[in-house]
């Protein structure tokens, strides 16, 4: 469902690094900043990824997206990070 959704967009964001893991804090924010436009997420509190890195994001399960966020904006911002990770 959420394969090429506007990939080429975020690929702008991000493009230092198109591995996930390798993503600052920043990288992240853009990611977020992206996934609420592109996908129309709603109650996004982008203070509580402030601290996190590519590397802490590709080892967050989905409860974990779930305690920093809805669990509709988990499961699209996870098969989203999915994605990029077999694409790299």
């Amino acid at each position: 469902m959420l394969r090429g959704i506007g990939h080429s967009a975020l690929d702008v964001t991000v493009s230092e690094s198109r591995d996930p893991t390798l993503w600052t804090t920043n990288h992240v924010r853009q990611w977020l900043e992206w996934a609420v436009k592109e996908y129309g997420l709603l109650d996004v509190d982008m203070s509580l990824f402030q601290n996190i890195d590519g590397k802490e994001l590709c080892k967050m399960s989905k409860d974990d997206f779930q305690r920093l966020t809805p669990s509709y904006n988990a499961e699209i911002l996870q098969s989203h990070l999915h994605y990029l990770r077999e694409s790299e």
